[in-house]
Parts: C-alpha cells; structure tokens; sequence
C-alpha cells in the first residue's frame, strides 16, 4: 500500500462512521489528490469528472466572518449506472486501439444506489436518527482481449457497497 492509499483509506473511514452524528460531516480532507485531472496514487484511475460520485464539492466556507470557496468531503457517495473506470489514464484520452495496449483492468457499473451518511434525529421535526446506509455498486470487470482490440467481461457481475466500492478503486482487486 502506498502513502497515498494509506491516506486516502484513512479518509475513507473518517467520513463513513456507523454512529449516528449530529451533524452531516464535510471536511476539507479530500479522499484523493487530482493531479493532471486525475486520481493520484491509487489503483484505478479517476478522472476529475468522477468528483461527483466521490461526494467533493466546491462548498462555501466562512472563515473570521469572510466567505471562501474551498473544495469539502462528504459521504454521500454515488458511482452510477454506466461509470466506466479505467486502470491508467491513458485510456481516457488519445486513440482508443492505443489505450487497449495500456489498459490493464476495467470495471464499469451496471446497477447502483446512492450511500447515505447516518443522521441524528431532529425532534422538532419528528425525524428519527437514521444509520448509515453505504449504498450498492453492481459492477463488471472488463479486460482487453488477447488481440487487444477489445475489452472482455470476466466473470459475474460483482456486488458490493458505494464503500467497499471506493476501497476497491483505492486499492485494487481484494
């Protein structure tokens, strides 16, 4: 495991606790560093347009009464339906029959539910505390064919959490 993944798990655990909060958490920490409009250090590749599911938003913070916009991390994490997530970067940019000679893994989601951080309930309201759902990611993994002029589906579609999910993307295969 390198420093970034150490780091990024670390994260990862911090932002998806199973007690029940007071509050929805929103930290300045992001989950991963984008250099070059992508994820660094980690076993899948991100391009910056997967901020979104990674639930980091651009958030106006007031600090000493000034409003400033810095980039949060939250736990509301949703890859969805039709994600495609490559191993290296390279297979989002220049010629596709170049890509596949770089490409090593691919796994793209075929069914998904949004993960939700766990809320403390809110008696004026009447809304009891709810636990943390972490979500669902069904995805496929897809390797280049021996010619490497296609990708290939192995295996049956795996299931696992938006959670475990991002783990998996931080790290690699289990």
């Amino acid at each position: 495991m390198n420093q970034a993944q150490k780091r990024s798990i670390e994260i990862l655990k911090k932002m998806t606790p199973d007690k029940i909060l007071k509050k929805k958490i929103r930290s300045t920490e992001l989950i991963t560093e984008f250099n070059d409009g992508f994820s660094t250090g980690w076993a899948m590749c991100l391009p910056e347009a997967f901020k979104e599911a990674l639930d980091i938003k651009f958030t106006v913070r007031i600090k000493k009464g000034v409003k400033e916009w810095v980039w949060t991390q939250g736990s509301q994490f949703y890859f969805k339906e039709g994600d495609t997530i490559y191993n290296t970067k390279e297979a989002y940019k220049g010629l596709w029959r170049e890509s596949l000679n770089r490409i090593a893994v691919c796994f793209q989601v075929v069914k998904a539910k949004p993960a939700e951080p766990a809320t403390a309930p809110n008696r004026r309201k009447n809304i009891p505390a709810k636990n943390r759902f972490p979500g669902l990611v069904e995805y496929i993994e897809l390797y280049p064919d021996k010619a490497k002029t296609k990708l290939e589906k192995s295996g049956e579609i795996k299931s696992v959490t938006q959670d475990a999910f991002i783990e998996i993307l931080i790290l690699g295969n289990p």
